[in-house]
Protein backbone atom coordinates (compact mmCIF):
# COMPACT_ATOMS: atom_id res chain seq x y z
CA UNK A 1 0.00 0.00 0.00
CA UNK A 2 2.96 2.78 0.84
CA UNK A 3 4.27 1.71 -2.26
CA UNK A 4 1.06 3.01 -4.36
CA UNK A 5 1.14 5.93 -2.05
CA UNK A 6 4.88 6.96 -3.46
CA UNK A 7 3.44 6.54 -6.35
CA UNK A 8 0.79 8.85 -6.71
CA UNK A 9 3.33 11.35 -5.25
CA UNK A 10 5.70 10.85 -7.95
CA UNK A 11 2.71 11.46 -10.74
CA UNK A 12 1.58 14.23 -8.84
CA UNK A 13 4.59 15.91 -9.25
CA UNK A 14 4.41 15.38 -12.83
CA UNK A 15 0.71 15.79 -13.49
CA UNK A 16 2.11 19.51 -11.97
CA UNK A 17 4.48 19.65 -14.57
CA UNK A 18 2.30 18.77 -17.17
CA UNK A 19 -0.36 21.22 -16.26
CA UNK A 20 1.93 24.18 -16.36
CA UNK A 21 2.99 23.08 -19.82
CA UNK A 22 0.14 23.00 -20.93
CA UNK A 23 -1.73 25.99 -19.59
CA UNK A 24 1.01 28.81 -18.93
CA UNK A 25 2.46 29.29 -22.46
CA UNK A 26 4.17 32.23 -20.95
CA UNK A 27 5.74 30.85 -18.02
CA UNK A 28 6.89 28.13 -20.59
CA UNK A 29 8.24 30.20 -23.14
CA UNK A 30 10.15 32.18 -20.37
CA UNK A 31 11.64 28.96 -19.50
CA UNK A 32 12.53 27.67 -22.65
CA UNK A 33 14.28 30.93 -23.05
CA UNK A 34 16.74 30.50 -20.27
CA UNK A 35 17.62 26.97 -20.81
CA UNK A 36 17.52 27.21 -24.62
CA UNK A 37 19.07 30.43 -24.76
CA UNK A 38 16.20 31.47 -27.00
CA UNK A 39 14.93 34.82 -28.21
CA UNK A 40 10.80 33.69 -28.60
CA UNK A 41 8.48 36.70 -27.32
CA UNK A 42 5.60 35.70 -25.53
CA UNK A 43 3.18 35.61 -28.26
CA UNK A 44 4.71 32.86 -30.46
CA UNK A 45 2.51 29.92 -31.27
CA UNK A 46 3.15 27.12 -28.83
CA UNK A 47 1.71 23.71 -30.68
CA UNK A 48 1.81 20.66 -27.77
CA UNK A 49 2.59 17.53 -30.11
CA UNK A 50 2.02 13.90 -29.34
CA UNK A 51 3.33 12.64 -26.30
CA UNK A 52 2.22 8.80 -26.27
CA UNK A 53 4.03 6.09 -28.70
CA UNK A 54 3.76 2.74 -28.29
CA UNK A 55 6.55 0.72 -28.74
CA UNK A 56 7.35 -3.41 -28.77
CA UNK A 57 9.54 -4.66 -26.50
CA UNK A 58 11.63 -7.96 -26.92
CA UNK A 59 9.56 -11.14 -24.91
CA UNK A 60 7.40 -8.20 -23.50
CA UNK A 61 4.48 -7.25 -26.04
CA UNK A 62 3.96 -3.60 -26.89
CA UNK A 63 3.69 -1.12 -24.57
CA UNK A 64 3.02 2.35 -23.86
CA UNK A 65 5.73 5.55 -23.20
CA UNK A 66 4.24 8.84 -22.25
CA UNK A 67 7.04 11.43 -22.03
CA UNK A 68 6.15 14.60 -20.25
CA UNK A 69 6.02 17.27 -22.43
CA UNK A 70 6.79 17.35 -25.84
CA UNK A 71 5.50 21.05 -28.27
CA UNK A 72 6.91 23.23 -31.11
CA UNK A 73 7.46 26.92 -31.02
CA UNK A 74 6.62 28.95 -34.08
CA UNK A 75 7.55 32.80 -33.86
CA UNK A 76 7.88 34.58 -36.95
CA UNK A 77 9.93 32.38 -39.34
CA UNK A 78 11.66 30.56 -36.67
CA UNK A 79 9.97 27.20 -35.86
CA UNK A 80 11.79 24.87 -33.54
CA UNK A 81 10.69 21.29 -31.82
CA UNK A 82 11.36 20.47 -27.77
CA UNK A 83 10.93 17.94 -25.72
CA UNK A 84 10.92 18.45 -21.50
CA UNK A 85 10.99 15.99 -18.65
CA UNK A 86 10.50 16.16 -14.93
CA UNK A 87 12.13 13.51 -12.87
CA UNK A 88 11.11 13.88 -9.19
CA UNK A 89 13.42 10.55 -7.63
CA UNK A 90 16.88 12.32 -8.18
CA UNK A 91 19.56 11.44 -10.92
CA UNK A 92 20.74 7.94 -12.52
CA UNK A 93 22.25 6.26 -15.04
CA UNK A 94 18.71 5.02 -16.32
CA UNK A 95 17.06 8.53 -17.19
CA UNK A 96 20.02 8.47 -20.20
CA UNK A 97 18.45 5.65 -21.86
CA UNK A 98 15.05 7.19 -21.10
CA UNK A 99 15.75 10.46 -22.63
CA UNK A 100 16.55 9.30 -25.79
CA UNK A 101 14.11 6.85 -26.33
CA UNK A 102 11.87 9.62 -25.98
CA UNK A 103 14.18 11.84 -28.12
CA UNK A 104 13.88 9.07 -31.15
CA UNK A 105 9.85 8.86 -30.14
CA UNK A 106 9.36 12.50 -30.97
CA UNK A 107 11.98 12.82 -33.50
CA UNK A 108 10.77 14.14 -36.93
CA UNK A 109 11.40 12.08 -39.24
CA UNK A 110 11.15 12.82 -43.31
CA UNK A 111 12.07 10.82 -46.12
CA UNK A 112 12.44 10.31 -49.84
CA UNK A 113 12.78 7.13 -51.58
CA UNK A 114 16.79 6.61 -50.40
CA UNK A 115 16.98 9.58 -47.52
CA UNK A 116 15.79 9.40 -44.18
CA UNK A 117 16.23 12.47 -42.75
CA UNK A 118 15.71 12.29 -38.65
CA UNK A 119 15.48 16.04 -36.56
CA UNK A 120 16.00 15.38 -32.87
CA UNK A 121 14.02 17.65 -30.58
CA UNK A 122 15.74 20.06 -28.37
CA UNK A 123 15.13 18.42 -25.20
CA UNK A 124 15.83 19.24 -21.23
CA UNK A 125 15.39 17.18 -18.43
CA UNK A 126 14.24 19.19 -14.77
CA UNK A 127 15.80 17.48 -11.68
CA UNK A 128 13.45 18.17 -8.34
CA UNK A 129 16.16 16.71 -6.06
CA UNK A 130 19.96 16.40 -5.94
CA UNK A 131 20.23 12.23 -5.37
CA UNK A 132 22.60 10.83 -7.72
CA UNK A 133 24.60 13.98 -8.24
CA UNK A 134 22.78 15.25 -11.63
CA UNK A 135 25.27 16.39 -13.91
CA UNK A 136 25.22 19.86 -15.62
CA UNK A 137 24.41 18.00 -19.03
CA UNK A 138 23.70 14.56 -20.61
CA UNK A 139 26.10 14.07 -23.42
CA UNK A 140 24.43 11.76 -26.49
CA UNK A 141 27.12 10.29 -28.72
CA UNK A 142 25.52 7.90 -31.70
CA UNK A 143 28.41 6.14 -33.79
CA UNK A 144 27.73 5.91 -37.48
CA UNK A 145 29.35 4.27 -40.47
CA UNK A 146 30.34 7.84 -41.50
CA UNK A 147 31.78 9.36 -38.05
CA UNK A 148 30.20 10.21 -35.10
CA UNK A 149 26.99 12.38 -34.15
CA UNK A 150 27.32 14.53 -30.27
CA UNK A 151 24.43 16.41 -28.76
CA UNK A 152 23.88 17.53 -25.22
CA UNK A 153 20.58 17.85 -23.26
CA UNK A 154 21.03 20.24 -20.24
CA UNK A 155 20.04 19.35 -16.88
CA UNK A 156 17.72 22.15 -14.87
CA UNK A 157 19.19 21.26 -11.08
CA UNK A 158 16.18 22.83 -9.08
CA UNK A 159 19.03 23.14 -6.45
CA UNK A 160 20.81 25.55 -8.63
CA UNK A 161 17.77 28.15 -8.43
CA UNK A 162 17.16 30.40 -5.82
CA UNK A 163 13.68 32.10 -4.64
CA UNK A 164 15.55 35.29 -5.91
CA UNK A 165 17.11 33.91 -9.06
CA UNK A 166 13.89 32.39 -10.13
CA UNK A 167 12.24 35.37 -9.92
CA UNK A 168 15.07 37.46 -11.44
CA UNK A 169 15.53 35.26 -14.32
CA UNK A 170 11.56 34.98 -15.07
CA UNK A 171 11.86 30.87 -14.48
CA UNK A 172 8.18 30.86 -13.07
CA UNK A 173 7.80 27.64 -14.28
CA UNK A 174 10.11 26.59 -11.46
CA UNK A 175 7.88 28.06 -8.47
CA UNK A 176 5.54 25.16 -7.83
CA UNK A 177 8.94 23.00 -7.24
CA UNK A 178 10.67 25.38 -5.29
CA UNK A 179 10.28 23.54 -1.82
CA UNK A 180 12.58 20.49 -3.10
CA UNK A 181 15.30 22.73 -2.13
CA UNK A 182 13.71 22.95 1.71
CA UNK A 183 12.13 19.44 1.75
CA UNK A 184 15.10 18.00 4.30
CA UNK A 185 13.50 20.84 6.45
CA UNK A 186 10.16 19.51 6.61
CA UNK A 187 9.91 17.52 9.92
CA UNK A 188 11.66 20.32 11.72
CA UNK A 189 8.86 22.86 10.21
CA UNK A 190 6.07 19.92 11.29
CA UNK A 191 7.26 19.83 14.41
CA UNK A 192 7.79 23.02 15.63
CA UNK A 193 5.75 25.81 15.58
CA UNK A 194 8.12 28.50 15.65
CA UNK A 195 9.81 26.78 12.91
CA UNK A 196 6.04 26.26 10.70
CA UNK A 197 5.57 29.76 10.95
CA UNK A 198 8.86 30.76 8.91
CA UNK A 199 7.58 27.88 6.58
CA UNK A 200 4.18 29.66 5.95
CA UNK A 201 6.17 33.22 5.83
CA UNK A 202 7.80 31.38 2.92
CA UNK A 203 5.11 30.26 1.17
CA UNK A 204 2.94 33.61 1.85
CA UNK A 205 6.34 35.30 0.08
CA UNK A 206 6.11 33.51 -2.78
CA UNK A 207 2.36 34.44 -3.13
CA UNK A 208 2.88 37.89 -3.04
CA UNK A 209 5.66 37.86 -5.09
CA UNK A 210 3.35 35.93 -7.70
CA UNK A 211 0.76 38.45 -7.44
CA UNK A 212 3.30 41.59 -7.82
CA UNK A 213 4.88 40.18 -11.70
CA UNK A 214 3.97 42.35 -14.33
CA UNK A 215 1.14 40.84 -16.11
CA UNK A 216 3.06 41.72 -19.12
CA UNK A 217 5.59 38.97 -18.23
CA UNK A 218 2.84 36.54 -16.17
CA UNK A 219 -0.60 36.53 -16.96
CA UNK A 220 -3.29 36.45 -14.08
CA UNK A 221 -4.16 32.87 -15.09
CA UNK A 222 -0.50 31.65 -15.11
CA UNK A 223 -0.41 33.15 -11.91
CA UNK A 224 -3.53 31.30 -10.85
CA UNK A 225 -2.56 28.10 -11.97
CA UNK A 226 1.36 28.59 -10.55
CA UNK A 227 -0.11 29.03 -7.22
CA UNK A 228 -2.22 25.91 -7.33
CA UNK A 229 0.16 23.88 -8.33
CA UNK A 230 2.44 24.59 -6.02
CA UNK A 231 0.07 24.18 -3.09
CA UNK A 232 -0.59 20.46 -5.05
CA UNK A 233 2.80 19.62 -5.04
CA UNK A 234 3.56 20.83 -1.15
CA UNK A 235 0.98 18.85 0.35
CA UNK A 236 2.10 15.78 -1.75
CA UNK A 237 5.58 16.81 -0.31
CA UNK A 238 4.68 17.13 3.28
CA UNK A 239 2.77 13.25 2.62
CA UNK A 240 1.85 12.77 6.52
CA UNK A 241 3.07 16.04 7.94
CA UNK A 242 -0.71 17.03 9.07
CA UNK A 243 0.79 20.86 10.32
CA UNK A 244 2.37 21.61 7.44
CA UNK A 245 -0.44 20.28 5.23
CA UNK A 246 -3.20 21.88 7.46
CA UNK A 247 -0.96 25.40 7.31
CA UNK A 248 -0.78 25.08 3.84
CA UNK A 249 -4.96 24.60 3.58
CA UNK A 250 -5.09 27.41 5.88
CA UNK A 251 -3.01 30.05 3.76
CA UNK A 252 -4.48 29.02 0.58
CA UNK A 253 -8.42 29.42 2.36
CA UNK A 254 -7.27 33.14 2.91
CA UNK A 255 -6.32 32.69 7.05
CA UNK A 256 -3.00 34.35 6.74
CA UNK A 257 -2.71 36.33 3.65
CA UNK A 258 -5.84 37.81 1.19
CA UNK A 259 -6.10 36.27 -1.82
CA UNK A 260 -9.27 38.31 -2.49
CA UNK A 261 -7.36 38.61 -6.43
CA UNK A 262 -7.57 34.94 -6.53
CA UNK A 263 -10.85 34.37 -5.48
CA UNK A 264 -12.28 37.06 -7.70
CA UNK A 265 -10.18 35.46 -10.79
CA UNK A 266 -11.78 32.45 -10.00
CA UNK A 267 -15.32 33.34 -9.53
CA UNK A 268 -14.38 35.29 -13.60
CA UNK A 269 -13.51 31.88 -14.57
CA UNK A 270 -16.66 30.20 -13.18
CA UNK A 271 -18.97 33.09 -14.51
CA UNK A 272 -16.99 32.31 -18.05
CA UNK A 273 -17.17 29.04 -17.88
CA UNK A 274 -21.12 28.87 -17.69
CA UNK A 275 -21.36 31.77 -20.20
CA UNK A 276 -18.93 29.60 -22.33
CA UNK A 277 -20.96 26.78 -22.32
CA UNK A 278 -24.03 28.46 -22.83
CA UNK A 279 -22.45 31.03 -25.86
CA UNK A 280 -19.76 28.86 -27.30
CA UNK A 281 -17.94 31.52 -29.32
CA UNK A 282 -19.98 34.24 -28.38
CA UNK A 283 -17.96 37.48 -27.28
CA UNK A 284 -17.46 38.39 -24.01
CA UNK A 285 -15.11 39.19 -20.88
CA UNK A 286 -11.00 38.27 -22.22
CA UNK A 287 -10.06 36.76 -19.20
CA UNK A 288 -13.46 34.94 -18.10
CA UNK A 289 -15.23 33.76 -21.04
CA UNK A 290 -12.56 32.79 -23.35
CA UNK A 291 -11.25 30.90 -19.76
CA UNK A 292 -14.87 29.37 -19.40
CA UNK A 293 -14.89 28.18 -22.83
CA UNK A 294 -11.33 26.31 -22.73
CA UNK A 295 -12.33 24.86 -19.53
CA UNK A 296 -15.75 24.00 -20.01
CA UNK A 297 -14.69 22.46 -23.25
CA UNK A 298 -12.41 19.71 -21.54
CA UNK A 299 -12.62 17.02 -24.14
CA UNK A 300 -12.30 19.42 -26.79
CA UNK A 301 -9.15 21.58 -25.78
CA UNK A 302 -7.76 21.05 -29.35
CA UNK A 303 -10.75 22.94 -31.00
CA UNK A 304 -9.95 25.68 -28.22
CA UNK A 305 -6.77 26.24 -29.37
CA UNK A 306 -5.56 27.65 -32.62
CA UNK A 307 -6.96 26.08 -35.72
CA UNK A 308 -3.82 25.65 -37.53
CA UNK A 309 -2.69 22.92 -35.10
CA UNK A 310 -4.74 20.24 -36.23
CA UNK A 311 -3.30 20.71 -39.76
CA UNK A 312 0.26 20.71 -37.90
CA UNK A 313 -0.59 17.62 -35.82
CA UNK A 314 -2.45 15.46 -39.33
CA UNK A 315 0.71 16.14 -41.03
CA UNK A 316 2.67 15.04 -37.86
CA UNK A 317 0.73 11.90 -37.95
CA UNK A 318 0.90 11.44 -41.58
CA UNK A 319 5.11 11.20 -41.57
CA UNK A 320 4.37 8.91 -38.75
CA UNK A 321 2.20 6.66 -40.52
CA UNK A 322 4.18 6.61 -43.59
CA UNK A 323 7.62 5.80 -41.82
CA UNK A 324 5.79 3.09 -39.80
CA UNK A 325 4.86 2.00 -43.39
CA UNK A 326 8.56 1.72 -44.66
CA UNK A 327 9.63 0.27 -41.31
CA UNK A 328 7.20 -2.68 -41.49
CA UNK A 329 8.37 -2.95 -45.30
CA UNK A 330 11.65 -2.91 -44.75
CA UNK A 331 11.29 -5.72 -41.81
CA UNK A 332 9.37 -7.76 -44.08
CA UNK A 333 11.99 -7.47 -47.13
CA UNK A 334 14.32 -8.26 -43.98
CA UNK A 335 12.49 -11.70 -42.69
CA UNK A 336 12.53 -12.64 -46.77
CA UNK A 337 16.26 -12.38 -46.89
CA UNK A 338 16.25 -13.87 -43.33
CA UNK A 339 14.50 -17.00 -45.05
CA UNK A 340 16.28 -17.33 -48.23
CA UNK A 341 19.48 -16.96 -46.09
CA UNK A 342 18.31 -20.07 -44.06
CA UNK A 343 17.02 -22.19 -47.13
CA UNK A 344 20.47 -21.40 -48.93
CA UNK A 345 22.31 -22.32 -45.60
CA UNK A 346 20.40 -25.53 -45.24
CA UNK A 347 21.06 -26.22 -49.27
CA UNK A 348 24.82 -25.61 -48.60
CA UNK A 349 24.61 -28.20 -45.71
CA UNK A 350 22.94 -30.70 -47.84
CA UNK A 351 25.17 -30.68 -50.11
CA UNK A 352 28.33 -30.91 -48.29
CA UNK A 353 27.03 -33.88 -46.59
CA UNK A 354 25.99 -35.75 -50.06
CA UNK A 355 29.60 -34.87 -50.57
CA UNK A 356 31.00 -36.18 -47.53
CA UNK A 357 29.07 -39.73 -48.56
CA UNK A 358 30.14 -39.61 -51.89
CA UNK A 359 33.93 -39.62 -50.60
CA UNK A 360 33.20 -42.58 -48.50
CA UNK A 361 31.41 -44.69 -51.13
CA UNK A 362 34.73 -44.07 -53.31
CA UNK A 363 37.25 -45.19 -50.57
Amino acid sequence: MRKKKRMRRHTAYDDAFRTIEQECGDALIHFVNEIFGAHYGLNAEIVRLRNEHLIQEDGEGTKKRISDSHFMITDGDVTKHYHLECESKGYNGYILFRMFEYDIMHAKKEGTQDTLTIEIPASGLLVLRDAGDPPEYMNFEIRTPAGSVNYKVPVIRMSDYTLESIFDKKMYFLIPFYFFNLEKQFDRYNADQKELEAFADIFCDIIQRVRDTEESDLSERSKRVIIKEMEIVVKRMANDRSSIRKKVGDIMGGKAIKLDWLEKYDAEVAKGRERGRAEGRAEGRAEGRAEGRAEGRAEGRAEGRAEGREEERKKYEAERKKNEEERKRLEEENRKYEAKSKMQSAEIERLKEMLKKAQVAMF
